[in-house]
């Protein structure tokens, strides 16, 4: 017996677009740097970034950022790496400078009949 199957409707994902490549670019850049503690190439790869992005440290003069920047030039790569990870947690939706709780789980109810609806599996 031979059985052949045949995909359908399964698109593999595109890779990442180059554009959007070359936006990450210095972000992973500075982000290895200051994971090795290289403040050097800390500096140099968040000169181009601020370049990409000119009026983002002008425009939060106290945000993550600009405190990257500030503690690059200060020499304070610990500062850096806080600044750094402030910039991700600042975008988290609903952001409000505290770790934010877990969401409530919502347990779910079975519909009866609804064969593969819900999967009760107890000890």
């Amino acid at each position: 017996m031979t059985i052949q199957t045949r995909a359908l409707g399964i698109n593999r994902p595109d890779p990442m677009p180059a554009a959007m490549a070359d936006r990450r670019a210095p972000i992973r850049d500075l982000a290895q740097a200051l994971k090795a503690g290289d403040l050097t190439g800390a500096a140099a790869a968040y000169a181009t970034l601020a370049s990409k992005v000119p009026d983002r440290a002008a425009g939060n003069p106290d945000g993550p950022f600009a405190r990257i920047g500030t503690a690059i030039a200060a020499g304070d790569i610990a500062g850096a790496r806080a600044a750094f990870a402030d910039v991700f947690r600042s975008h988290l939706p609903g952001h409000t400078g505290e770790d934010p709780s877990p969401a409530p789980v919502r347990p779910r109810t079975p519909i009866p009949g609804n064969v593969g609806g819900l999967l009760d599996v107890s000890a």
